[in-house]
């Protein structure tokens, strides 16, 4: 595995948590988004890093698949942070 890529996604998972933190907090005054997947699947297929991912990435994959990891991490109870657990996974399953 690409761990320039890995550590490239980790970085843009951070940025999407702090951006979807203040998103919460102005946009949707301190609730909790529900929809937290959509959110962050248009913020990894619009970063620099779409570049190097597969062609033709539908919005409703990375979301499928952003659901799917979490609850595998949620379920495992995994020691690591979600980010860097998500990025491994996310570039695994889409890089090119």
């Amino acid at each position: 595995m690409d761990e320039s890529l890995v550590s490239n996604m980790r970085f843009i998972l951070s940025k999407a948590k702090k951006a979807h933190h203040k998103y919460e907090q102005n946009v949707l005054d301190g609730k909790f988004d529900k929809e937290w997947y959509k959110w962050y699947a248009d913020f990894i297929l619009n970063s620099n890093i779409r570049r190097k991912l597969k062609k033709n990435i539908k919005e409703e994959k990375m979301i499928d698949y952003l659901k799917e990891i979490t609850d595998e991490y949620t379920e495992g109870n995994v020691k690591e942070d979600w980010e860097d657990y998500a990025a491994d996974k996310i570039i695994d399953h889409f890089a090119q």
